[in-house]
């Protein structure tokens, strides 16, 4: 799958602070249940401590607000003062978070050698502090999320910005005059790609040169000796001085000579990737019976050796010289 630099660039710094805000939250999380519990834990402490070195045990105690709950009752007088119905059911030692009559308590029950202590808090301002807290932690993250996404197209750009600048300048040169200049490049990356592809033009355009050079020396090293050995071949056969094998002979240096030439030219313009002749119906048949015949003077054997079945009098359209080629 394409993707670009900037979107690449994007995803990992996005990812990047995602994670760490994850991670904050997180630890924002834990640490506020721990402060919490041990918000909790001091006042019922306190409470304790303070009623084990002031409290008076040997009487029953009952304290009752909106907000707690203490109440003590000595061991001889169990029978006849019974607990809060928010303590029935629990046997000291117990401290833990209890739901009951529509609100949640922070209840703890310690038992004294000479009696139970019941303390209940109500953590109604508690987790009304906590839910304000938690909206605040929520609005930040939001905020700091809005922030990181900003801050990672911000980072895509300004890393992609100098490749778009690149791709332009390349985009908008002439491939024959494409020069890049690496200086006008901050980044070391970018000033040796810059260098790369002025190097490989340069090579490119010297291949272009030599490639021109081989195509007129060929198209003239070949077309002159091709040139005489036609001429000469012509010269000789309107002569007639030469014997029915030496003139079968002629001809067929002739023919080879002007197949040549036309491999030369149907080579060359290939070469240059120019269009070749308009294309003529060719002859299978005909054709292979010429390639059989110049196989029977390299070997006398291969035409014997050889079967010619064409079911079709269809005729395609194209380079004779090019099928030929191909061919043979």
């Amino acid at each position: 799958m394409n993707a670009s630099i900037s979107s690449r660039v994007f995803l990992v710094v996005a990812s990047s602070m995602l994670g760490i805000l994850l991670a904050i939250l997180l630890l924002a999380w834990h640490q506020m249940e721990a402060l919490e519990e041990a918000f909790i834990n001091s006042f019922a402490q306190a409470e304790l401590d303070y009623f084990s070195q002031y409290g008076q045990k040997d009487q029953p105690q009952n304290t009752q607000s909106a907000q707690l709950i203490s109440v003590y009752i000595p061991n001889d007088l169990s029978a006849t003062h019974p607990v809060p119905s928010l303590f029935t059911g629990l046997q000291p030692p117990f401290r833990a978070e209890v739901q009951a009559l529509g609100r949640v308590y922070a209840v703890n029950i310690h038992r004294f050698p000479e009696g139970v202590h019941y303390y209940a808090q109500d953590l109604a301002l508690i987790e009304q502090a906590e839910d304000t807290l938690h909206i605040l932690v929520g609005s930040a993250a939001i905020v700091i999320l809005l922030l990181s996404l900003l801050t990672a197209w911000l980072a895509a750009r300004h890393i992609s910005k100098p490749v778009v600048s690149l791709v332009r300048a390349i985009s908008h040169a002439q491939s024959s005059k494409l020069e890049l200049k690496p200086n006008q490049f901050k980044e070391i990356e970018l000033q040796a790609i810059c260098t790369a592809v002025n190097q490989f033009v340069h090579e490119n355009i010297a291949a272009m040169a030599r490639e021109k050079s081989w195509m007129a020396m060929a198209s003239h090293e070949f077309r002159t000796p091709l040139s005489i050995i036609s001429g000469a071949t012509s010269v000789l056969q309107k002569r007639g001085s030469l014997s029915a094998d030496d003139a079968k002979t002629l001809t067929r240096i002739h023919n080879a000579c002007r197949d040549m030439t036309g491999y030369v030219d149907t080579l060359l313009a290939i070469a240059r990737r120019k269009p070749l002749d308009n294309p003529q119906p060719v002859d299978i048949g005909q054709l292979l019976l010429e390639l059989l015949e110049n196989y029977a003077v390299l070997n006398p054997s291969w035409p014997a050796r050889i079967k010619q079945m064409i079911n079709s009098t269809q005729r395609p359209l194209g380079d004779k010289n090019v099928i030929k080629i191909a061919l043979d």
